[in-house]
């Protein structure tokens, strides 16, 4: 439900007006130079957003090289599927079946024997379940605004695209949240946060995007040789059971762009509620 590979689900500007596309279909466009800017992307997660495509284009490169960017989704297409190990449901928004993984969401053994980790719990036979977030900026919210400066759930829980926005801010950009929740490997330290800082000439998304794909393109081997990255690994962490006893992943495990899910979480289907449900990390 709500997958990135074939809905139209981002909002984009271009020189004949707004449209929507998939996540393809996005990154051809901005390829071909034709994305001017997010309808539905707010100026905080505008960052963690351009990173996340940049680090994927850079690493479907690496495996298909071009002598430029394509402007055919069905290149990008591939590319994505490909890095997702073939798995489909790692590009949807909504999977009902938790042993799969969902976009940014890692996968269970099984119901029966992950839930009760997770916090799920049974109460007079219902499923008692208490959630992280029951709007999309709920979720994603600067930490220094407290609710006094930026309001939280203000954003329409069904608008899928604020949730991939949401999803992407909070997995990839998250800092120390307590015991059992650490933040993204690529910060400092638990109590920093994840800086982006980049020379440019623009901030044309598709002049940047082209710009700096292609740096890490030049950066790929020297990265490698330096931290000890594979050259063909784990490009999208998500795929796997989140592994609640062990490191995870060691950098001989991961290609140098692949990209974080910090935290195990999962959205519930619509039928039964429009709240991302989020359970809790034993130590």
């Amino acid at each position: 439900m709500h997958d990135l590979l074939s809905d139209p689900l981002i909002g984009v500007r271009t020189a004949q007006g707004s449209r929507r596309l998939n996540l393809p279909e996005l990154l051809a466009a901005l390829s071909a130079g034709q994305v001017d800017a997010y309808t539905g992307l707010r100026a905080h997660q505008a960052d963690p957003w351009h990173v996340f495509l940049v680090q994927l284009a850079a690493s479907i490169q690496a495996r298909f090289p071009t002598d430029a960017l394509p402007t055919d989704a069905d290149y990008w297409r591939e590319g994505l599927l490909d890095l997702a190990d073939g798995i489909p449901e790692a590009w949807q928004l909504v999977v009902e079946d938790v042993t799969k993984p969902a976009f940014l969401q890692h996968p269970w053994k099984s119901w029966e024997t992950e839930a009760a980790d997770y916090g799920v719990k049974t109460s007079r036979g219902q499923t008692v379940l208490e959630p992280k977030a029951s709007s999309p900026d709920e979720l994603d919210v600067l930490v220094t605004s407290k609710n006094h400066d930026v309001k939280m759930a203000r954003t329409a829980p069904q608008t899928p695209e604020a949730w991939i926005y949401a999803l992407i801010t909070y997995q990839t950009f998250s800092g120390y949240n307590g015991s059992g929740n650490y933040g993204s490997i690529r910060m400092n330290g638990g109590f920093g946060c994840r800086a982006v800082l980049r020379w440019t000439y623009t901030d044309n998304p598709s002049e940047r995007f082209a710009d700096e794909t292609e740096l890490l393109q030049s950066l790929r081997q020297s990265t490698r040789e330096l931290f000890g990255y594979a050259k063909k690994g784990v490009a999208l962490t998500w795929l796997s059971v989140w592994n609640r006893s062990d490191h995870q992943f060691l950098l001989s495990d991961v290609e140098p762009w692949f990209i974080e899910a910090v935290r195990p979480l999962r959205i519930e289907p619509p039928r039964v509620s429009r709240r991302l449900q989020h359970w809790r990390m034993e130590p």
